[in-house]
């Protein structure tokens, strides 16, 4: 719950950046405990859905496994992505198609990432607008994939398609 003016510098600062974004491909917000990062990535994913921009949204959950995995993560975007651009599922096969990528244990979250959506999407159209991936929350994944999801941020998701850009909360924390 929420008021409807609630941040609206916040949302005035990102429509400017989602709509001009020139080299960047991720904004990302950080901020101290309960100041709202998850209701604005809320708020967020509510907007960009009406407004027909959203690519896919995930919110990472410190004490539950299905939200804080690299492995979810990506699944969880490509499932997503499935929904807003039919090229792409039609490739990757749908659901079916990510689900027998996350079940190959053989595979790594680089790998994943290169067979999941850098490779297909690199096969894809260019989109006729621009989609969001919202992330919501990552100072709350494990410690120990920490570095898997900072590796896909900064040097796995730069290399998907320019109409993919990303929202990013997080506490502000060294890593």
């Amino acid at each position: 719950r929420h008021d409807s003016d609630t941040r609206q510098w916040f949302f005035d600062d990102f429509n400017e950046w989602f709509h001009n974004p020139g080299d960047s491909r991720a904004y990302v917000l950080l901020g101290d405990p309960g100041v709202g990062k998850s209701v604005l990535a809320g708020v967020m994913t509510q907007r960009m859905t009406k407004a027909g921009h959203l690519g896919a949204a995930y919110f990472c959950h410190h004490n539950d496994g299905t939200r804080n995995d690299p492995r979810y993560l990506l699944g969880t975007v490509a499932c997503q992505l499935c929904n807003c651009n039919t090229q792409y599922k039609d490739i990757i096969r749908g659901e079916r198609g990510v689900k027998m990528l996350l079940d190959n244990s053989k595979l790594g979250v680089r790998e994943l990432f290169t067979k999941l959506l850098q490779e297909p999407l690199s096969k894809c159209s260019p989109c006729d607008q621009r989609k969001l991936v919202i992330i919501d929350a990552l100072d709350e994944t494990e410690y120990e994939s920490r570095e898997d999801f900072l590796d896909l941020i900064m040097h796995r998701f730069p290399l998907l398609p320019k109409w993919l850009v990303f929202f990013i909360t997080s506490r502000p924390e060294d890593s």
